[in-house]
């Protein structure tokens, strides 16, 4: 709202009308129509004014508070006013001759309250707990706060509070006869820093150097690494590993930063093998001529990262572990053959352990007795079957003899066929699992008739 200066300063003006030398004839005389209400709450000002009388030629000058006067139009307008009392000056010049008694305009400011934060986090931090010191321009204002958004609330300076990791924001108003412009401050919490490995060997691998490329998502970041578990050790990318034995490995890398590790370090494992087929050695195995029905084996091979394949007396290779055993074995000579498989093949000269398993009872030389049941006639065209047992429990096979014939490898149910009419004998003989035979053949006769 504007006021003319009747309205806004008559009451104060009229003591100084007194001391205000009366105009002189022929001199210009300048008013103000129109100015700013005291106790403005806005740091501008705009003033109207005019020569008295009416002279379209006058030019004039304005001075604020105390200042140099300097040219100016109607209506002028002044900024950047500060909480308090202002004095305005303007004179008109008409034909070279200036208004010796400027008229004055008096008002007051009245600004809201402004905020200074003087003290908060820097824009990144890994520290939870946050301080901000903040200031007002007016003495007995009071604050206002608020906190990631959410409700205002009282507050005093200092003001410390503790936040999570992640992204934060504080605000604070300072609140006078009015209220000011909130101040924000912006800040984020940083975790601990992630870690990544960027490059590394492949696996397998044949190299017994290997070099590592690793960084992290914080520039400041530094590192410490560790080989197939070691304790972890300051390093840089890149970090260089020589002499690598065969077998397998894992490097791990962690980074730093504000205090913070990164509590899942990234690792890679590879394995290393040898520069072609591993060899193959055979640690221990049975004695030679024993009577143990079993056998273990231990082997390993120049490649810790082999696995093996095993084989029993010509048999086909199979995979195995060490140590290996066999057991139910016979007697008699043996051979065992392991051979160590890497990524580039399997071993061409396995290793081979012979043995003999030799029998701890005397040989058996009783040789067993037989029976035949069946029938003593048949019809002609019919079959004949017999049955052939043993009471001794270690028989192995049969053979049978028909009508005077070689004796022939039969089996315990015997069955004849295509006989001629007549009288027909079988002879059989039982045979045990040393080789002895009935010495004594059972013996059945029995025909074959037309009815």
């Amino acid at each position: 709202m504007r006021r003319s200066l009747p309205w806004a300063l008559a009451g104060l003006l009229a003591p100084l009308a007194l001391a205000v030398p009366a105009q002189a004839a022929g001199e210009p005389d300048t008013r103000i129509l129109m100015g700013p209400a005291t106790g403005e709450r806005t740091g501008t000002a705009t003033f109207d004014f005019e020569a008295v009388p009416d002279s379209p030629g006058a030019t004039f000058e304005c001075a604020l508070d105390g200042g140099a006067y300097a040219p100016c139009d109607s209506p002028h307008r002044v900024g950047d006013l500060a909480d308090g009392e202002h004095t305005f000056l303007v004179r008109a010049i008409v034909d070279g001759v200036t208004d010796p008694t400027p008229e004055p305009y008096i008002w007051t400011v009245d600004l809201p309250p402004t905020v200074t934060v003087k003290t908060a986090p820097p824009a990144t931090t890994t520290a939870t707990e946050a301080t901000f010191e903040f200031l007002s321009d007016e003495p007995d204002a009071v604050f206002r706060c608020r906190l990631d958004g959410g409700a205002e609330f009282d507050c005093t300076s200092p003001y410390t509070t503790t936040v999570g990791i992640g992204g934060h924001s504080f605000e604070v108003v300072a609140i006078g006869a009015q209220r000011g412009t909130p101040v924000e401050r912006t800040w984020e919490v940083l975790g601990p820093p992630t870690t990544t490995i960027n490059s590394g060997p492949a696996s397998p691998s044949t190299s017994t150097t290997e070099i590592f490329l690793f960084s992290s998502d914080r520039a400041d970041a530094t590192f410490e690494c560790s080989l197939d578990s070691a304790p972890f050790t300051a390093c840089t990318s890149p970090t260089t590993y020589t002499g690598l034995a065969p077998g397998q490995h894992t490097f791990a890398v962690r980074a730093s930063s504000g205090g913070l590790t990164d509590a899942t370090p990234d690792t890679l494992s590879w394995t290393l093998i040898g520069a072609g087929p591993p060899t193959t050695t055979i640690g221990s195995g049975p004695l030679n001529n024993t009577t143990a029905r079993t056998a273990s084996f231990t082997f390993s091979s120049t490649d810790a990262t082999a696995t093996f394949e095993c084989s029993l007396d010509g048999g086909t290779y199979a995979a195995c572990t060490s140590p290996k055993a066999y057991a139910d074995l016979t007697v008699g000579e043996h051979t065992f053959r392991v051979r160590a498989v890497n990524a580039t093949g399997a071993d061409e000269t396995p290793a081979t352990y012979t043995w003999t398993i030799i029998s701890t009872t005397p040989p058996d030389t009783t040789a067993p007795d037989t029976r035949i049941a069946g029938p003593t006639k048949v019809r002609k065209g019919a079959k004949a079957t017999f049955t052939l047992s043993s009471p001794d429990a270690d028989v192995a096979s049969y053979r049978c003899s028909l009508d005077g014939a070689a004796f022939k490898a039969c089996t315990a149910r015997t069955v004849l066929s295509g006989l001629k009419v007549g009288k027909h004998t079988l002879r059989a003989v039982a045979v045990d699992r040393a080789g002895n035979t009935d010495r004594t053949p059972a013996v059945r006769t029995f025909t074959v008739t037309t009815k």
